[in-house]
């Protein structure tokens, strides 16, 4: 993470950086170029349980069952996406949501 974090520093400010020397650095996409900033608030705002649930239910499909999904795995995804229908589910304050079982 040193390596992200220096990287990082020296885009941002290179007037103050004059060598950087990496030994073995991984990780080192330049993720703002590839996925748009937005905020916790608008990551929430597109979030819905029902997208949520499709995600889970197809990274599940591919990674555990070879593609072939049957209704006996329904419960893990609600077990993976469950906590977005609760009533202690706060994201942020001012944020409403309206997600259903």
């Amino acid at each position: 993470m040193g390596g992200m974090l220096a990287t990082r520093f020296a885009l941002m400010v290179p007037d103050r950086v004059e060598m950087l020397a990496l030994i073995d650095p991984i990780g080192l996409e330049d993720w703002k170029r590839v996925v748009p900033y937005r905020t916790v608030d608008q990551w929430l705002r597109k979030r819905t349980q029902a997208d949520c649930a499709d995600q889970q239910k197809r990274y599940q499909s591919e990674s555990y069952y070879h593609g072939e999904w049957r209704p006996e795995h329904d419960r893990w995804v609600r077990l993976a996406t469950g906590w977005l229908s609760s009533p202690d589910y706060a994201p942020s304050p001012g944020i409403r949501h309206s997600f259903t079982t």
